[in-house]
């Protein structure tokens, strides 16, 4: 019986082998006229009530390497498990790619997919990339989210530490060290360490490396600046030759620029006022600091107050150095009172140093303690 037992499984493997054999040399073909192969497959099966049954396994994401240990290239395999995250499965057919060292999921049928190569016959009225809940549209890269869209349409760009980013749009330096700056427009393109800053247009703080906490609107603005810190330009070309300056404000086209021969832009001095059309230092004050021009007609020296109580300052009309309290070139019109009674020699007042034309009178009057004086006979 034992015999019996042996010769019977010899005979068994010997049939094993010749299958094997004749498999590597010629066609197969199972189900019904099994003589009538085609040439070109290995392997053919053929029903018309059944199908091919493949390995149903669960796999754990598109990286996973253990629930199939043994894999070569092109092994097929029905995936039977549901995975989210960044290597999600679904039920259906999947081959590993020895290349990218993962599962790929078999696509059969036309698919809506957006493909890393682009999709062609799209039509924006029916096709976007979003969702259709009432839920944020998350952009991530390496992973990590950097980008969200609400279903309020707010645009959030997320940081692991608020303390620490940069908005670039269009801008910018992409290998500064520098934080928390804001671009919009072809601005800041050279920064280096420069933080705190916000810029708006082309070409704005263009040349800053490392001035902090400047605020640039306006093309070309604040454009030669490279290490000032707190200026504020608004306008076209505002304080766009200013380089290292600090805290100088410049309001307007070109304001705080250099226009002609005795008019010097603001490039290195500080807490100066520009406001106006090409409104910028004098040639007297082209090396102050605390300076201010209004429109090219009113100017200021030593404006160096922090205490609105305890103004300083000298201020000029028509008059681009002033060097008293105020000093105004040309003819000075003092208002003129005609009420009766309200001025007359002797009569109460309540405003020391007040000066007034009366009319009916035809005198000047200036209120000395509590009392009206004319001022001349």
């Amino acid at each position: 019986m034992k015999n019996r037992y042996i010769i019977s499984a010899t005979i068994l493997g010997f049939i094993i082998l010749g299958l094997n054999a004749n498999a590597q040399v010629t066609s197969q073909k199972i189900g019904t006229n099994p003589t009538t192969k085609n040439a070109g497959a290995v392997l053919e099966v053929e029903a018309t009530d059944k199908g091919v049954l493949l390995p149903r396994v669960a796999l754990t994401g598109t990286t996973d390497t253990t629930t199939v240990p043994n894999r070569v290239n092109a092994l097929t395999v029905f995936n039977t498990a549901t995975v989210t995250g960044a290597n999600a499965v679904t039920p259906g057919y999947y081959y590993w790619n020895t290349t990218s060292n993962r599962w790929v999921a078999v696509t059969t049928e036309a698919s809506n997919d957006w493909k890393l190569g682009g999709n062609a016959g799209t039509n924006p009225a029916t096709h976007f990339i979003g969702t259709t809940d009432n839920q944020p549209l998350v952009f991530k890269v390496n992973n990590k989210e950097h980008l969200r869209i609400t279903p309020t349409g707010r645009f959030i760009i997320p940081f692991t530490s608020f303390s620490n980013f940069n908005v670039f749009i269009n801008g910018g330096n992409e290998t500064t060290t520098g934080v928390n700056n804001v671009v919009v427009g072809g601005g800041l393109t050279l920064n280096t360490t420069g933080s705190f800053n916000s810029v708006y247009g082309n070409n704005a703080l263009m040349n800053n490396q490392t001035g902090n906490n400047n605020t640039a609107i306006g093309s070309n603005s604040m454009q030669n600046n490279e290490s000032g810190r707190f200026n504020t330009g608004l306008g076209s070309g505002s304080l766009s030759n200013n380089i290292s300056g600090q805290y100088n404000l410049a309001i307007g086209y070109h304001a705080g620029n250099k226009s002609h021969t005795d008019n010097h832009g603001v490039t290195t001095q500080n807490r100066t006022i520009s406001i106006g059309y090409f409104t910028a230092l004098t040639q007297a004050m082209a090396e102050e600091d605390y300076t201010m021009n209004i429109g090219n007609f009113i100017f200021g020296r030593e404006v160096r107050s922090v205490n609105p109580n305890t103004p300083i300052g000298f201020l000029g009309i028509g008059v681009n150095y002033p060097q008293e309290k105020l000093e105004v070139a040309g003819a000075v019109k003092i208002s003129s009172t005609n009420t009766a009674g309200t001025v007359t020699e002797g009569g109460s007042c309540t405003k020391p140093g007040t000066m007034v034309y009366h009319d009916a009178s035809q005198s000047f009057y200036g209120c000395a303690g509590t009392t009206w004086k004319k001022l001349h006979n």
